[in-house]
């Protein structure tokens, strides 16, 4: 195969797609970790915070 073959393509684009996933879920727990601390402790919940990503994190992705 060369490089101009379309399952190499999709090889790269899967790549590149599992590459950006990653990229987000580092993104989205960071986030996550920064506003959980800058919350005063009665207002912290990290059980909301894990459904949240349920319903917005990984639809979004």
């Amino acid at each position: 195969m060369d490089e101009s073959t379309p399952w190499r393509n999709l090889g790269v684009i899967g790549l590149r797609f599992v590459d950006l996933v990653i990229r987000y879920a580092i993104t989205f727990v960071v986030t996550l970790t920064a506003v959980e601390a800058s919350l005063p402790a009665d207002m912290r919940s990290m059980e909301d915070w894990l459904g949240l990503f349920v319903l917005i994190g990984v639809p979004s992705i």
